[in-house]
């Protein structure tokens, strides 16, 4: 389980008053349970820029725009910068370009994952109890030393 500040835990359980759970997730998650140094934490949820912005700017945390089409919020709280993405689905055309043809928000971990490149990186703690999720079988790909994409094939990102 990663150890959260206190002040990230409070703002999770406000968001979850409004219906929307904060996950940290990917490599933060992978090296917790690993029992490795974590060296930022990544966050996620449902919560869509606009509607996450307003959010923190009512708790007084500041909260800006990275990137509006990836869903992608810089929050600051207590100085340290968390990076927030909506959970979303993304489509990549021929070629190979690190860049998505298409992005759709979602409403669930469960979507998000599957876009994800590694199964050890679509893992999900929520911020307010430490509840895991593990859509893609990452887990048991970290106890048995594995490295494998989120789909049976690679070429297809979902």
């Amino acid at each position: 389980m990663l150890t959260l500040p206190t002040a990230l835990r409070t703002f999770a359980e406000i968001l979850e008053k409004d219906g929307i759970r904060l996950y940290a997730v990917g490599g933060c998650v992978r090296d917790a349970l690993l029992e490795r140094q974590v060296h930022d934490v990544d966050l996620a949820s449902k919560a869509r820029p606009d509607e996450l912005i307003e959010h923190a700017k009512a708790f007084g945390i500041e909260a800006k725009l990275v990137q509006k089409t990836l869903g992608t919020v810089l929050l600051t709280i207590d100085g340290t910068d968390y990076e927030h993405t909506t959970f979303r689905t993304e489509s990549y055309g021929a070629g190979g370009a690190h860049r998505p043809d298409a992005v759709c928000f979602a409403d669930s971990p469960e979507n998000d994952a599957f876009r994800r490149d590694f199964s050890v990186n679509a893992l999900y703690e929520s911020v307010t109890d430490g509840t895991i999720l593990d859509p893609t079988g990452g887990r048991k790909d970290l106890e048995n030393r594995i490295l494998r994409t989120t789909t049976r094939d690679p070429a297809v990102i979902l």
